[in-house]
């Protein structure tokens, strides 16, 4: 979900160089994204409280979690 979120803020944010492909897809068809509902600031938020859950999970599992811990923060924060 936090992947898709991100996705769907990038869409609307970012410019079609940035991203690799058509920014601004979303809101041309009219699609019910998380930003469109609840604002880019509070989609943002989302992202940011569903990847700190999905790292404080891995925590008991330590060094072998690492690199998903790592993959979780990139996809977060990724800017295309």
């Amino acid at each position: 979900l936090a992947f898709q979120i991100r996705d769907d803020v990038l869409d609307g944010t970012a410019s079609t160089a940035a991203l690799g492909k058509s920014a601004g897809k979303d809101r041309e068809a009219a699609k019910l994204t998380w930003p469109a509902l609840h604002g880019l600031a509070a989609s943002q938020a989302e992202v940011e409280r569903l990847s700190a859950r999905a790292t404080a999970l891995l925590k008991p599992f330590g060094t072998p979690a690492r690199d998903l811990a790592d993959l979780i923060h990139a996809m977060a924060t990724r800017a295309s």
